[in-house]
């Protein structure tokens, strides 16, 4: 390098050194910097590394930077790391990397600053357990070509590693009414917020519904079976996955609910299959459902109204109290 560069480089070295007692009137205000994509889920199964972006946006005569971005180093690794390319000639003045953090600081030679949006870095990420891991930009520096300080606003990540798992189930109606059709959920991932999953059972004998791909974690089933009770978010039915691949217990859902929705058998249910009383399905208007019927045999009738009353006053937290998924 001759000695118009090394003055150069010195130059701009002071300046990044110095550029925090600079007027910060001075700075850029309307930038950014960021983690992309801001939420990354790698599963496990399918490969063990993920590209991440350090984006620049609407910057004006960018020229220099340093950075730093700190991650857990208990779930990722840093495998190695790449210069975005909107910066090229680049000097370096301080590269640090060891687990859990890395620190760039680089800065152009005879070249004009960049003005826009684009990659500033590539980070190429392996994980080798599940577990979650925020990627924060904890020093933030960007500087123009004069070294005064652009100041962006900071958009941190989150990096999910797991694995998946199916879950499957014998789910149905008692006596055997309803088995295919049956609407069915998982909510309430605790750990990495997946979901919710949803399904329908089959009618074929045993087990009815499987759902793959599910990420391994702890969930909630509710269920969404007209004409029953169902189960809800609210009664926290929850189960685990740490065996991987999770067979539920079956259930069979109390039918009766005529207006389904609440959950209690009660004398809006009465309501509901006086107002359906003598109906078939070929009596209903497009997009209505017989609601009153909730032994399922085509016709609202005196036995509809015998199941509502003799499981009157029943509650989905009373029915399904016993059973744990």
């Amino acid at each position: 390098m001759n000695k118009r560069l090394v003055l150069i480089a010195l130059l701009l070295a002071l300046l990044l050194t110095l550029s925090d007692s600079l007027n910060p009137a001075w700075a850029q205000t309307s930038a950014s910097i960021s983690v992309l994509p801001a939420e990354s889920t790698l599963d496990l199964a399918l490969g063990s590394s993920a590209q991440l972006q350090i984006y620049v946006a609407d910057v004006a005569d960018l020229n220099g930077f340093d950075v730093t971005i700190e991650y857990n180093s208990a779930v990722l690794t840093l495998a190695s790391w790449t210069h975005g390319g909107i910066l090229t000639n680049l000097f370096r003045f301080a590269e640090q990397n060891v687990p859990g953090r890395l620190r760039l600081a680089f800065a152009q030679l005879q070249r004009p600053g960049f003005t826009g949006s684009g990659v500033l870095l590539f980070l190429n990420f392996t994980a080798s357990t599940e577990g979650v891991s925020s990627i924060n930009i904890t020093q933030n520096g960007l500087y123009q070509s004069d070294g005064t300080p652009i100041n962006p606003t900071v958009h941190n990540g989150v990096f999910k590693a797991v694995r998946t798992f199916s879950v499957s189930g014998d789910l149905g109606v008692e006596y055997g009414l309803v088995r295919s059709g049956i609407p069915l959920a998982l909510v309430g991932g605790s750990v990495f917020n997946a979901g919710p999953y949803s399904a329908t059972t089959g009618g074929q004998e045993g087990s009815n519904f499987s759902i793959p791909q599910v990420v391994r974690d702890t969930y909630i089933l509710t269920t969404a079976q007209p004409r029953c009770l169902n189960l809800t978010e609210a009664l926290g039915k929850s189960f685990g996955m740490a065996s991987g691949n999770t067979t539920l217990a079956p259930l069979v859902l109390v039918r009766g609910n005529a207006a389904w929705t609440n959950n209690t058998i009660d004398s809006g249910d009465v309501s509901v299959v006086g107002t359906y009383w003598g109906l078939t399905p070929a009596d209903l208007e497009p997009g209505d459902s017989l609601d009153g019927d909730v032994n399922f045999d085509g016709v609202v009738d005196l036995r509809d109204l015998a199941i509502v009353a003799g499981n009157f006053g029943l509650t989905s937290a009373q029915v399904y109290a016993g059973w744990t998924p």
